[in-house]
């Protein structure tokens, strides 16, 4: 009798506590987050780098498990920071244009966190309308104040077709930047 309301009562603890958990968000600190880029020509292997801004964002926590996470990569904020001047200014308008990003028509890119384990985040970017599943090798932190993941990761952009990407017409088809981008991210959010 007295083994049957122990686990009653054990049983009834544990859903309340279920019940009890709140969601917790973890928001961007847009100051502390840094995400820098480095891109590369296939002909030569010559590369260019710089920066770009991560400027909103979220993570849901429920417990341990996931809810949501969504972030906001403001292509606006596209640095170069390699080259001297006007050359850096020529190649982030370069970027910033008709045969990259063409920040006109599509000056965001969203990613949608599907999944988050101490070691990846799992995530859809929805880039020039185009939606690119990516897996990002991490280090996750997470405690009762904030959550930090830092990493370096790629991610192919050839799904955009951008013609940055590719050979233009009658040229040898190596004349083109790789669609694949290496990234190194700093993601910082608090409570």
């Amino acid at each position: 009798m007295k083994k049957s309301i122990f686990a009653i009562f054990s049983i009834a603890t544990l859903a309340l506590t279920s019940c009890a958990e709140k969601e917790v968000t973890y928001k961007l600190d847009s100051k502390a987050t840094t995400l820098n880029w480095t891109g590369k020509y296939v002909a030569d292997g010559h590369t260019h780098s710089g920066t770009v801004n991560v400027t909103e964002g979220s993570v849901v926590y429920k417990g341990e498990e996931l809810v949501s996470g969504d972030f906001t990569v403001d292509l606006n904020t596209i640095v170069d920071k390699d080259l001297p001047s006007p050359m850096k200014d020529t190649l982030v308008k370069h970027l910033k244009g008709m045969y990259f990003f063409n920040i006109e028509k599509n000056a965001d890119v969203d990613v949608k966190i599907n999944e988050i384990t101490k070691t990846e985040i799992k995530a859809t970017l929805t880039v020039l309308g185009k939606k690119i599943e990516t897996v990002m090798p991490v280090k996750i932190k997470k405690d009762e104040k904030s959550l930090t993941a830092k990493g370096k990761f790629e991610i192919d952009f050839a799904a955009t077709e951008m013609m940055g990407f590719q050979a233009m017409p009658e040229t040898p088809k190596d004349q083109h930047t790789d669609s694949k981008i290496a990234f190194e991210i700093n993601l910082v959010l608090n409570k």
